[in-house]
């Protein structure tokens, strides 16, 4: 054997010596535990306010019912439903089309109220203008006020009629904001930016007339109409 494949055959030896007895210093992706425990401190989650923890021990029983009945009206904005939605548009960090595959309910760090994170399966990306890659069959997390979150001491649910829980396997229009500092992660826009997709039509989740409103529109174009509406109210974006 010729003393070149002699030092070949030692080096690579030694960098693989080296590669076990110190493996890889590079940063870890975060779990989605860890995103979820940091979704807790949104600051507009935890608002001033009572316990719902407490509440729940205070009222004796397993489950605590905390139910929003707010009615919030009509958003500012015009009357025609296309001007409506460019707002939306114009205001979102990210529009896909996508359906949820798994959830779960988190108490806020102050424990005044609940939300839920949603994962959801990106099938159709129709609008990005975050600094993040986003593409068919991705995985984001998307974040919405309301839900179920089971405790030791007993479950609580908050609900309200304008954001009702997200049906898991189904598909869904979603206007996003980026939560700032966290890897694809996204909150609904407002209660008037979700829609459910169906064979018939695209109705919206809030129950509302500017959501409505939106619905006729939207509801009048295929996805792939949709998308190029979409790039076309961008552009007047500022």
């Amino acid at each position: 054997m010729c003393t070149s494949d002699v030092l070949f055959k030692t080096a690579l030896k030694s960098a693989l010596l080296t590669i076990l007895l110190h493996p890889c210093a590079c940063p870890q992706q975060e779990s989605a535990d860890q995103l979820h425990e940091r979704h807790r401190e949104l600051p507009h989650y935890n608002r001033p306010g009572a316990s719902l923890r407490q509440a729940l021990l205070q009222s004796g029983k397993q489950v605590l019912e905390v139910h929003s009945v707010a009615d919030r009206g009509e958003l500012p904005g015009g009357p025609d439903e296309a001007d409506l939605l460019a707002e939306s548009i114009c205001a979102s960090s990210a529009i896909v089309v996508g359906s949820p595959t798994r959830s779960l309910g988190l108490l806020s760090a102050s424990e005044t109220t609940v939300f839920t994170d949603y994962h959801i399966r990106v099938d159709t990306v129709l609008r990005n203008v975050t600094t993040e890659h986003l593409a068919a069959n991705e995985t984001i997390t998307l974040s919405r006020p309301f839900g179920e979150v089971h405790l030791a001491e007993g479950t609580i649910h908050t609900s309200d009629p304008d954001y009702p829980a997200l049906q898991i396997g189904a598909e869904y229009i979603f206007f996003l904001e980026t939560i700032a500092g966290e890897h694809k992660s996204f909150e609904s826009q407002n209660d008037v930016n979700t829609y459910l997709v169906t064979k018939q039509n695209i109705r919206p989740l809030a129950r509302n007339v500017d959501a409505e409103k939106r619905a006729q529109w939207l509801s009048g174009s295929t996805l792939a109409q949709l998308e190029g509406k979409i790039a076309e109210f961008a552009h007047s974006c500022k």
